[in-house]
């Protein structure tokens, strides 16, 4: 699960990455690649699920941070949804590796295909909804942020109580 992981956080951190390179934003261009760069090393070194929850939502809060600064949000969706892909690859991946390792290899093909279905329907359900065209206003961008790390703090709170 590991290369599934940072192949779908790296496409959706380097799909925002281009996109600001291209509107000449670099500070932004050059935050998404050191996200994308921390994914891969916290993958490798097998981090906490806590740190990669974390990170996951330092992306979800760039993405708002781009979204906001003018660029489309189609753009921004289909990032955050190979972003979301590529967590949820991450933390099924640390879940799975104590399976015997034929339950993992029956298990895998069925949730990788349930997962990229799941992630493309969504995808082209939030661009249609997009089609629209409906605006963030800056209250409601400033309260789904303020609504994600709450969300964040009550997964941290609620989450299974061992010392991962």
């Amino acid at each position: 699960m590991r290369p599934y992981s940072m192949l779908f956080f790296s496409i959706g951190m380097a799909m925002i990455a281009g996109a600001q390179f291209h509107r000449t934003s670099p500070i932004l261009g050059a935050a998404s690649l050191f996200l994308g760069a921390l994914w891969i090393i916290l993958v490798m070194t097998d981090s906490t699920t806590r740190a990669l929850t974390v990170l996951f939502f330092a992306s979800i809060m760039l993405a708002l941070i781009v979204t906001l600064s003018g660029e489309t949000p189609y753009l921004t969706v289909c990032a955050l949804s190979s972003v979301i892909i590529g967590w949820e690859f991450a933390v099924t991946g640390r879940e799975i590796a104590t399976f015997p390792r034929k339950a993992q290899r029956s298990f895998l093909r069925p949730y990788l295909l349930r997962t990229l279905a799941l992630g493309i329907g969504g995808s082209l359900l939030a661009v249609l909804a997009l089609r629209g065209h409906y605006y963030l206003s800056f209250r409601l961008a400033l309260g789904l942020g303020f609504g994600a790390l709450l969300l964040l703090g009550l997964m941290f709170k609620l989450g299974p109580q061992n010392n991962d």
